[in-house]
């Protein structure tokens, strides 16, 4: 009993100097690919609460893996979703300004992100910029795949911003003002 008890101090004492990891990647914009339109202005990581140090005592060792334990496989902890600020990167001499679509990656399967929105400051024809809500859907667009396109909740409207969430099954979503379409390939459609 008493060999017991000085293994789980050892073990506990070495964990207490150790940082629990978090299984997350990074999150990633991608926009080099066809029809592609962002101007990133934040990733925000978020905190997670499963990323804290250990204490230096078995006692608070023990609550915190008490307090973070899941089932096996499970997603990590995050204590408020990650986000991306973000507004349209159109050029206006090349299309319409309040387009935007891009990919998001590192995403752990299952994880609610947000989609942070602001109007695009791109003026047209050496005017002012268009109106913010020309950029704003009630609904965004997403795709894991690139052709299936399904809507977001309705967006919620914080003063300047748009604010969409999403929760998808994959490591990676293509996201949009609406579904884009391709010459070559027939159009996608956005399933409800």
């Amino acid at each position: 009993m008493q060999r017991l008890l000085i293994v789980v101090s050892l073990v506990a004492t070495w964990l207490a100097h150790q940082p629990i990891s978090c299984a997350a990647d990074s999150l990633t914009v991608e926009a080099d690919f066809e029809g592609a339109s962002v101007c990133v202005l934040e990733i925000d990581e978020a905190t997670r609460s499963g990323c804290e140090k250990i204490g230096t005592g078995t006692s608070q060792l023990l609550e915190i893996l008490a307090k973070h334990r899941r089932p096996c496989g499970a997603s990590p902890i995050f204590s408020q979703p990650r986000s991306v600020s973000f507004m349209p990167g159109g050029d206006p001499v090349r299309g319409w300004p309040c387009w935007w679509y891009f990919r998001v990656g590192g995403i752990t399967p299952g994880e609610t992100i947000t989609l942070r929105l602001r109007g695009s400051t791109a003026a047209v024809a050496k005017q002012k910029p268009l109106s913010a809500v020309w950029a704003m859907p009630d609904h965004a667009a997403y795709s894991i795949d690139g052709e299936t396109w399904l809507h977001t909740e309705k967006g919620q409207r914080q003063d300047e911003w748009m604010l969409y969430t999403l929760k998808p099954d994959a490591a990676s979503v293509f996201v949009a003002w609406g579904p884009p379409t391709r010459q070559a390939l027939p159009r996608s459609s956005c399933v409800t």
